[in-house]
This record gives C-alpha cells, structure tokens and sequence, in this order.
C-alpha cells in the first residue's frame, strides 16, 4: 500500500534545490496493538536432543549483550554428544563448553551478575529420571572484548553433584534467595522437597518436605522463585488433584520454616482452576508473581483444556488473595511459559496447542489482566513442541526457543527460536523516498504491513533543514 504527502518548497530561492527534510512519521495505533512485527527467526540448532525441553524450565539467559542457552546435542564432527553451552551470534547459535557428557539432560539457569549457575538433571528419558544432577557455575570474565573470544569466562565450580531423590519424577528448578543462599526444588513422586546450599554452593543440606495437603501421586510438577526482595516461593500442582498449591519461607527464617500452604485456585473456583502439570514463573519488581498453568479444566463445550495466570500481588498472606485463575486460552494448549516487561507494564504468555505446532502468545496489561479473543502467532510451521524463555524481566528484546521433533522423519529434533523486540515499531517501511515535482517536494513510501493503524502523521523540522546543492 502506498501512501503520499507533498510541501510546498519554503521560497523560490530554492528552486534548483534539493532539501533534506527532517521529518517524523506519526503512526496512530488502536489499544488492541499486538506485537507481531518484531520477530526474528533464529537459525536452528538442528542435532539436539528433545529432552531438554522436557518442562519449561528456563534455559535461556541474557549477559553482555549476547543470548545464551544450553542445549543437548548429538555428536558433531570433531565434537563429542553432550550438553553444551551456546551463544546467540545473529541468528544463529555457536556451540561453546561442554557441561556434561550427557545428552539425556534437561537444565534450569540462574543468572546473577555475571555468573550463571546451570542445574544440569541427566536421566529424563520417557519421564523416567535418575536421580542425578550437577550444579555448573560460570563465571564470565570482565572486560572481555565483544564479541567475546571461544571461551571467555571461566568455570568457578563444576560438577558439583546432588543426589536427588530416588523417586524423583519430572521437575528440579533452583533460585537465589536476598541472602545468598542457592535453593533447589524438585519432585519426589508423593512430596515435593527442597534443599538449599551456601556459595560456593558445593554441597547441599538434606531434603526438606513440605506439607501438600493432599495425597500426592507422582507427576508432581513444581517452580520454584525467588520474590518480594526476601522471600523464596514453591508453587506445584498433581495432575491427578485438583490444586495449585503454593508455599514460602523469608529468607531471614530457618531454613526449615516455611508459611502455611496456600491454594491458589481449586475445583470449588467454578470452572477454572483444576490443576494440571507445566508451571513458569515470572516475578515483578514489587514482588508479584505471575504463574503461566496448564490446567485440566474442561470448558464443557469444546472438551478443550484452559491455559490460565496465576497472579500472587505482594504482601499477601492467604490463598484468598490469589487471584482467581486468569483465563489465556481454552484451545487445549500446553507448555505455557511467562514473559514479564515491567517497562511496558505487560506479561505475555506463550504456548502451543496440543498436537498442533503453532507457537503462539497473547499478552496482557499487568494492573488489569485480561487476555484478549486474538491469538498472536509466533510461528505456524509444524510439528513443534516445547517451549523455554529467560526467567529474567526483560525490557528491549526477548529469545524464545521451541523444539521441533524429527523423529518421525528419521532425524534427531531441532531447537528453533524467534528473538522478540518488546517495543517494536507497528508498521513495516520497506521503502520511502523523497523528489521534486513542480516546486513541491514529494514524499512516496510503501508499508508490506500495518497492525491497527488507523494512519499518519508528518513533520518537518522547523529548525535549519539542510539544503544540498545540485
């Protein structure tokens, strides 16, 4: 679509002239704005293994102006299998250290400062799990040249083991509380426990177990965060209940001393709220917490489950102040993950439906949630499947990787991903020129797309334009 303007030249003085015009472009936007000209498509990383998408841990980080991820792969060339370590260069991953010989892993990533500490969980194959972890700790080195040389950090711990327990099914995420103080959370089968170790975090208090409330039967999931300045929250669920349940501590307290058991939502929410597995945190500023669920709540019409929000505001101190489940989607969707951007006051929410391999998000403001009709798609090619983001806040981009499985085409999986502007500009400009057409300067430009726009704007600059003589 085309669009012109035209002004008058200022005198004729100038009329074998060519000005340059400074000028804005004022585009006029609808309140529905959706942020769908802001992806770019990530090269994927085509020999990995899909465990590592097993739950929607965060795999993803943000340090010195690069992206970073860990991801399993089969052997390559020269390079052994194992989990490694990759760098976003562009669009595309460069493969770095080795974290373990394992590709049957899946991860959890800690970023703080310039040291990431990586929970590596080996034995996850058909939701079978040996109970075996390590703790990486990485450390990047300062002033490092960017971009950064093969290896430009170095390992302040490694291999540091933790047991886990031996009915340990599906999930193991750690934090950092105000003190300092590392936490792990995982899934024992009838309990979800917790442990927690002091830097240089090389060895690990025994398990704590914390009151469910019900009868646990395996397939527990849980998340675990750090929130409100000096607390640290586990929020799980059972597939087979019919609960979210979340619990805390301050991080002052004894370790072994925890809040009573708070029940977001439950089945006597009519209609929303039955529990179901995949849980992703994000954390405000102030201390709220912003779960993306998958629940089991049937609509009664469609058959189709709900992706909901959980939303905890600070300094609450019953489960009635949780918020009743706020409803993303009913189209049977999965593996949601929550995106925070404080500085746009919005959480997003993506996920894929199940057995279709769309990726797609919706968005929401963070005062008064409500998600729109309108789905955002992130990517509608097929077959995809899982999902992970940063666990950090994030203000001018975001990555996003999803796993495609190949399997069926005889292949290992691929990790794709979009990287995502928060503020992207709503109109793709893919040309504007400037001419002279009867003493008046013409503007001709063409837009490939427009999201809400109800028009534009333009402005000259009144301060000394620049004239360029022919």
């Amino acid at each position: 679509m085309c669009n012109f303007k035209t002004f008058k030249k200022y005198d004729s003085f100038c009329k074998f002239k060519i000005f340059r015009v400074y000028l804005i472009i004022i585009v006029f936007l609808s309140s529905s704005f959706i942020y769908s000209q802001s992806f770019t498509t990530i090269n994927p990383i085509i020999n990995s293994t899909g465990v590592a998408s097993f739950k929607p841990q965060s795999k993803v980080w943000y340090y010195g102006n690069y992206w970073w991820a860990v991801i399993p792969v089969e052997a390559e060339g020269i390079d052994p299998a194992g989990t490694y370590l990759w760098r976003l260069d562009g669009t595309s991953f460069t493969k770095l250290m080795k974290l373990s010989d394992s590709t049957d892993t899946f991860s959890d990533a800690k970023a703080l400062g310039n040291v990431t500490h990586i929970l590596v969980v080996q034995g996850v194959d058909d939701e079978v799990a040996v109970p075996n972890a390590e703790l990486v700790s990485i450390q990047f080195k300062d002033n490092s040249p960017l971009p950064p040389t093969y290896e430009p950090w170095s390992v302040r711990s490694s291999n540091v083991p933790i047991t886990l327990d031996p009915t340990f099914n599906e999930s193991a995420t750690i934090d950092i509380d105000s003190q300092g103080r590392m936490w792990l959370a995982s899934d024992a089968n009838v309990a979800i426990n917790v442990r927690w170790s002091n830097s240089p975090y090389s060895s690990w208090s025994l398990p704590i177990t914390l009151n469910t409330g019900h009868n646990v039967k395996g397939d527990d999931l849980c998340a675990l965060t750090a929130f409100a300045g000096n607390k640290i929250g586990v929020l799980w669920s059972n597939q087979n209940e019919d609960e979210f349940q979340f619990r805390f501590r301050n991080d002052l307290d004894d370790p072994s001393t925890w809040s009573s058991l708070e029940v977001p939502v439950s089945a006597s929410s009519p209609g929303k709220g039955v529990a179901d597995d995949h849980i992703n945190l994000a954390v405000g500023s102030d201390g709220s917490i912003y779960a993306a669920v998958k629940t089991s709540f049937n609509d009664g019409s469609s058959g189709n489950t709900t992706i909901g929000l959980l939303v905890r505001r600070p300094n609450l101190v019953d489960s009635d102040n949780w918020e009743a489940l706020h409803e993303v989607t009913n189209d049977y969707g999965t593996r949601p993950v929550a995106l925070l951007n404080e500085s746009e006051n919005k959480i997003f929410v993506i996920f894929h439906p199940l057995g279709d391999g769309d990726i797609l998000y919706k968005y929401s403001s963070t005062s008064s949630i409500s998600f729109p009709s309108t789905v955002g798609i992130l990517d509608n090619s097929d077959n995809y499947q899982d999902i992970t983001s940063t666990k950090q806040s994030f203000t001018d981009e975001v990555l996003i990787l999803y796993n495609r499985d190949h399997s069926s085409l005889g292949g290992p999986s691929w990790w794709h991903g979009q990287r995502a502007d928060a503020s992207p500009f709503p109109v793709e400009l893919s040309s504007f020129t400037a001419a002279l057409l009867n003493n008046k300067v013409v503007l001709n430009w063409r837009t490939e797309t427009e999201v809400n726009n109800y028009g534009f704007n333009i402005e000259r600059s009144l301060s000394s334009p620049e004239i360029i003589f022919t």
